[in-house]
């Protein structure tokens, strides 16, 4: 038995009990899912909590909530909930299959009375197919996700994984993240996908989850070039041969320079898509980046001082 609510936040514990309490009374059956489990196992408090539930029906789900918490329905046809400031969402077990090229070209299907292991099968990675029953306490993991966090192997569910190519940057900034080494077969598969049909969108959010969290950002950017995504990222591919031409013993202060700098290319893409400045926050990345910049310039005078044999062009295009 394992009691993962100790790392939630208490606000957050006191729900998710309340919640359980209401939706067991419907003879639902009720799991955490996803990341809180994942970091609640790492020793993490997590900050968003996904909640599914089996046997009920989504409109008695929104019925019985509804006695407690304020409802957000937002994707009512799938059976999916936000509970107002409490940051977490609740949805029934759903089915996926896709159906085009596009990101969302997706057909969902929710299923309150899917097994848990089939409704399992469509998570990315077996890190995050780890289902945790509050009724128990017990885990559930039809994938042994468990034994991947503990080996730090980051390791995809299925086939179905090739279906998503943003899957390959999710993959990235969790190696970032967790310090984790891709199984040969998840890398063979990513070498397949391209990020052509994504939205930049979610393409910039997957690089500032590995910017802002990632613990080891250079494991972010070998990993891609393992796969071979850099070519779609040519600033930060320029970054990464650079760093390659550095002496070994400068390589670590390098990445260090660059793990505050490899999101330029994603802003520029940001406010080209969006055609706005995110003020403070937006503001707070330039100010890095320059000083930045600046050090990595630095640095690069005084491997010309040393009369190195480095030769660098170090132009703003590049990043």
């Amino acid at each position: 038995m394992v009691n993962i609510l100790h790392q939630l936040s208490d606000h957050q514990r006191t729900s998710i009990i309340e919640i359980q309490d209401l939706l067991k009374a419907e003879s639902a059956k009720v799991y955490l899912v996803g990341g809180c489990v994942r970091d609640s196992l790492l020793g993490l408090c997590p900050k968003d909590i996904d909640i599914e539930v089996y046997n009920i029906q989504p409109e008695l789900i929104e019925k019985t909530l509804s006695k407690k918490f304020q409802i957000e329905t937002v994707g009512k046809q799938f059976g999916v909930f936000i509970l107002k400031g409490h940051s977490i969402d609740i949805s029934i077990p759903r089915k996926e299959s896709k159906i085009g090229d596009k990101h969302t070209d997706f057909n969902v299907e929710g299923d309150p009375f899917l097994d848990l292991k089939t409704a399992c099968s469509r998570r990315d990675f077996t890190i995050n197919a780890i289902s945790y029953d509050l009724s128990t306490h017990q885990l559930i993991d039809p994938f042994n996700g468990v034994n991947d966090l503990k080996s730090k192997t980051l390791k995809h569910v299925s086939d179905a994984f090739e279906e998503d190519s943003l899957r390959v940057l999710r993959a990235m900034q969790f190696v970032a993240r967790f310090q984790l080494e891709v199984d040969s077969s998840t890398l063979d598969k990513c070498k397949k996908l391209g990020p052509q049909n994504l939205p930049k969108e979610r393409i910039w959010e997957e690089w500032k989850k590995l910017i802002l969290k990632g613990e080891k950002i250079s494991l972010g950017l070998e990993f891609l070039a393992d796969c071979n995504w850099l070519q779609h990222f040519p600033e930060l591919e320029a970054l990464v041969h650079t760093v390659n031409k550095i002496e070994n013993g400068t390589q670590k202060e390098v990445y260090g320079i660059i793990r505050n700098i490899a999101w330029m290319h994603l802003l520029k893409q940001e406010s080209m898509t969006n055609g706005k400045i995110w003020s403070l926050e937006w503001l707070h990345y330039v100010m890095i980046w320059v000083s930045q910049l600046q050090a990595l310039r630095h640095l690069m005078d005084e491997f010309e001082a040393r009369n190195t044999t480095l030769k660098v062009n170090i132009s703003p295009n590049h990043f």
